[in-house]
């Protein structure tokens, strides 16, 4: 899935995966992607973005989301991004999510011009 969805992808950035699936260890023949978008298993119509690991680490992450936006939540974080269904900002920075794919996007190129 993760291969097909990297030969899909429009931005070398980042992979959209249209399920959650186990996608750490396939990421690293990537070394340019930064993120993955998948969709929540636990809700559904929330996506989130989450941070590719640096290869061999647990805790190292190629790049994270802003300061600004670590431990935010829902109207907060929606203000500080500007993104109408933002939901949250992980506090240590490796993963958002919105309530919409396009939410979940927008999300990643922000982050991406930071």
């Amino acid at each position: 899935m993760v291969t097909q969805a990297r030969l899909e992808a429009t931005d070398k950035w980042w992979i959209e995966l249209s399920s959650n699936c186990s996608w750490q260890h396939a990421v690293e023949d990537y070394p340019d992607v930064l993120f993955v978008i998948y969709p929540d298993i636990e809700r559904e119509g929330v996506f989130r973005v989450k941070c590719v690991a640096e290869s061999g680490k647990l805790f190292g992450y190629k790049k994270l989301f802003p300061l600004a936006w670590r431990g935010l939540q829902d109207k907060k974080l929606q203000d500080v991004t500007g993104v109408p269904d933002a939901l949250f900002c992980h506090d240590k920075g490796f993963v958002v999510g919105a309530c919409s794919l396009e939410g979940a996007r927008t999300l990643l190129r922000l982050a991406l011009d930071t």
